[in-house]
């Protein structure tokens, strides 16, 4: 499947699998909070907006699925706010990776984000 991907900030990471075994592939923070500055503190009960910069044309009767890294939960407490994230077919903007987390965490501008199917 081709899916067409549109950078929007300078400062975007083009999505790409880790390793060859790898079921999805990563996106990066572009933004964090709108900010652009190294890390960023995620603090319980406070979730943040990473902005990947990226824009994706996912192909009619197809979705995208964003599913948060096994590694943020592990590591660092952190998750995907929404559990998981739907991009459907006909949206056309920027996605954005809302985080939570359940004790004090991190995310970083160019870190990985999420693992998108």
């Amino acid at each position: 499947m081709e899916i067409k991907i549109k950078k929007l900030h300078p400062g975007a990471k083009m999505p790409a699998y880790a390793t060859a075994g790898a079921a999805c592939f990563d996106l990066h923070a572009a933004t964090v909070a709108g900010s652009q500055h190294l890390g960023s503190v995620v603090h319980e009960g406070y979730p943040i907006t990473c902005e990947t910069g990226l824009a994706f044309e996912i192909p009619q009767g197809n979705v995208m699925l964003i599913f948060g890294r096994s590694g943020h939960g592990f590591k660092d407490n952190v998750r995907l706010s929404n559990a998981v994230g739907v991009i459907d077919a006909d949206f056309r903007g920027e996605v954005k990776v809302k985080l939570t987390c359940d004790k004090i965490g991190r995310a970083s501008c160019r870190e990985r984000v999420s693992s998108p199917v």
